[in-house]
């Protein structure tokens, strides 16, 4: 068994060192491959390092230790592949969404890659057809030197010593490629980098001891999206300190302060220091903890927002007093211009009210929804009009893909079901790998709603007997809530399928308290067959996320059957043939603007469904509860008559003369000149 065969069986046994030595061995490797890919050296180091995160997670499938070279090489193509199209695999947590950049290159960008990669490709085409036939298949194509060697009929050795021979003859062509200013190699941050984000997601102290013993730089080294790649809650662009502070883990703070950490660190979106990470994911110890040894609670974050803010947006009352006690400024205002007090009067939050000087009267009341049982008219402006819910129905949301918003939406639905109708949910969840209950706590948390969830869970591998056996349980489990409160029950679709299950899930269609809602990531029209007759079906578009028009919901592929009257499933109709029209004449606009409609072939009508169809779009965006944290923006709730009026004057064309920036991302709709 050679070295590195060792070293898998040592790292599927539990064995995080033996991981090192994979990554120093390899990692050269893994970054020529992606680069002869890429042509871009920061993207194939950002690839490589992506690669490694998911050969740690997946190794223990790993069935045969002497494939590891090749299964490697395969899982960094993925890596690139995924770079190229721009479907990142991640959970992103809800705080960087505000401050997600296009995933769009520039065109000078664009062009300079594309010269690289092409002057890559042009060096390996010179190579003699022996040296170049080898490289090929080995950096372009992924295969492992045994599959070669058998596919060229040639002894191992002889493929090795070919790959070299290519190496030296590129060395010259392509400089950046193989210097050594560039070669992971070079010394020991790459290694000790991945090593340390697995160890600060294992809570393995010791290791993260030694690792910022000989390498004080990863205290300040920030989290990337590869570490969560399979869904594994890790906010993007925090340290370790952050870490500690979000999941309430006080030993590891000690230690990080031990060896030297800022403890007033920022963290790289918004600002943030680890007291308001602790303060946003409630974790009242460490919030005390943090305080009595010295954080300043007075420093605000990019939106001017202190740890006082977040706490009572948060409601979190204990944590609200302790930063009190320590001095917090309860007059400090927010880039809107509000203080804590504003911010508690906003949400009606009258103990916090009281706590910050106010009076108990001063407190907002809660919007009220319509009493009607027929839709569950959920405050969100694009689903109460396109797609209701059906109240006591079998409701869907879908998507394939990541970085869009889902949890996000998921979690505004679960808290909107809480405090607008006293509510509860359950959630029924597969887990896969890292994609966990607790995992999934910890995001409900960073939502601010953990307390009014509970999970149930059995792995995706687990028997069918087992998933049956949960659902039985689940289904009891709702039944009980239902009987004092409406229930909002998520299923994740990948329980669908097993046999009896949906026999199970029947048994709650006559009780009108229970709320279905089957979350996964199938295409509409392409559900599970036991999903093609749901009431309502929600999934995303990826052109309003990238515009910030959030939710980023589909408002042509979203449909329901269940609406208030016939004007209101009119009217939504009127709006989804609207935005359909607008997507087809989309990219001329993007491209040229209104000039392109210019041309003698276009009319009044093609402008006219622009104009209308942007308005629309941007209308029927909001600022949601769960990011008002980061975004200072208070969230809005618009009864479902207020929403139908304005985008009934959308498209009549009463508000043509609006600027459009006013529309987006708020609630009601007035004049700014009232």
């Amino acid at each position: 068994m050679t070295g590195y065969e060792k070293w898998v069986t040592a790292v599927q046994q539990g064995n995080l060192e033996a991981f090192s030595q994979l990554v120093a061995q390899f990692q050269d490797m893994a970054y020529f491959t992606a680069f002869g890919y890429l042509g871009q050296q920061q993207q194939a180091q950002d690839a490589a390092q992506e690669a490694f995160w998911e050969a740690y997670r997946s190794l223990p499938t790993l069935r045969e230790p002497k494939a590891f070279p090749g299964w490697l090489r395969r899982i960094v193509l993925k890596q690139c592949d995924r770079q190229t199209r721009g479907q990142q695999a991640t959970l992103l947590a809800l705080d960087n969404a505000a401050e997600l950049a296009s995933s769009l290159a520039s065109p000078e960008h664009m062009l300079v890659q594309m010269q690289q990669q092409q002057a890559v490709l042009a060096a390996v085409n010179k190579l003699p057809e022996i040296y170049g036939e080898v490289t090929k298949l080995f950096y372009l194509n992924g295969r492992s030197y045994r599959n070669i060697a058998e596919q060229l009929n040639l002894p191992v050795s002889t493929i090795k010593k070919r790959l070299y021979a290519a190496r030296q003859l590129l060395k010259e062509q392509l400089n950046p490629m193989t210097t050594e200013s560039y070669r992971p190699s070079q010394d020991d941050t790459f290694t000790n980098r991945i090593t340390f984000f697995i160890a600060l997601k294992n809570s393995d102290l010791l290791q993260i001891r030694q690792l910022v013993r000989r390498d004080p730089a990863l205290l300040s080294t920030k989290t990337e999206w590869g570490a969560a790649a399979d869904g594994w809650y890790w906010p993007l662009g925090i340290t370790a300190l952050h870490w500690a502070a979000s999941t309430g883990n006080q030993p590891l703070a000690a230690l990080l302060l031990e060896a030297g950490d800022n403890i007033d660190i920022f963290d790289q979106q918004g600002g943030n220091t680890p007291l308001r990470r602790a303060a946003h994911m409630g974790q009242t110890e460490l919030v005390k903890w943090l305080l009595e040894n010295g954080a300043d609670p007075q420093i605000a974050a990019t939106n001017k927002q202190t740890a006082l803010h977040t706490a009572v947006i948060r409601n979190r009352p204990k944590i609200a007093a302790l930063l009190l006690n320590h001095g917090s400024d309860p007059a400090h205002e927010d880039n809107q211009g509000r203080t804590p007090l504003d911010w508690a009067r906003l949400k009606g939050l009258s103990s916090l009210v009281e706590l910050l000087g106010g009076k108990e009267s001063e407190a907002s009341t809660t919007i009220q929804p319509a009493q009607t049982r027929h839709i569950w008219q959920t405050g969100i402006k694009i689903i109460d009009l396109i797609a209701p819910f059906k109240w006591g129905g079998r409701n869907g949301i879908f998507t394939p893909l990541s970085g869009i918003g889902i949890d996000v939406l998921v979690g505004e639905l679960i808290g909107r079901m809480a405090t607008m109708h006293q509510g509860k949910t359950v959630q029924l969840i597969l887990e896969r790998g890292d994609f966990n209950s607790q995992s999934r706590m910890w995001q409900w948390r960073n939502c601010g709603i953990d307390s009014f969830v509970e999970l149930a869970a059995c792995a995706l591998t687990d028997s069918a007997a087992r998933k049956q056996h949960l659902a039985a349980q689940a289904v009891k489990q709702v039944k009980a809530m239902a009987a004092k409160q409406p229930v909002l029950f998520i299923i994740d679709t990948g329980i669908v399928s097993t046999e009896n299950v949906m026999t199970t899930f029947a048994e709650l269609d006559e009780l009108p308290n229970v709320t279905l809602l089957y979350d996964g990531i199938e295409s509409i029209g392409a559900e599970p067959v036991a999903l093609v007759d749901l009431d309502t079906a929600v999934t995303f578009n990826k052109q309003r996320a990238k515009e910030g028009l959030w939710p980023a919901i589909d408002i042509v592929r979203s449909y329901s059957h269940s609406y208030e009257n016939e004007a209101h499933a009119a009217l939504a109709q009127q709006a989804k043939r609207l935005a359909q029209r607008y997507a087809d004449l989309h990219h001329i606009y993007q491209n040229q603007g209104m000039a392109g409609f210019d041309i003698a072939y276009y009319g009044d009508a093609e402008r006219q469904a622009i104009m209308r169809g942007r308005r629309l779009d941007r209308y029927l965006s909001q600022p949601l509860t769960v990011a008002e944290p980061w975004s200072a923006t208070p969230s809005a709730s618009v009864p479902l008559p207020e929403t139908m009026s304005t985008v009934q004057a959308i498209l009549n064309g009463e508000l043509d003369d609006v600027p459009e920036e006013e529309l987006m991302m708020i609630g009601k709709w007035s004049p700014v000149w009232t």
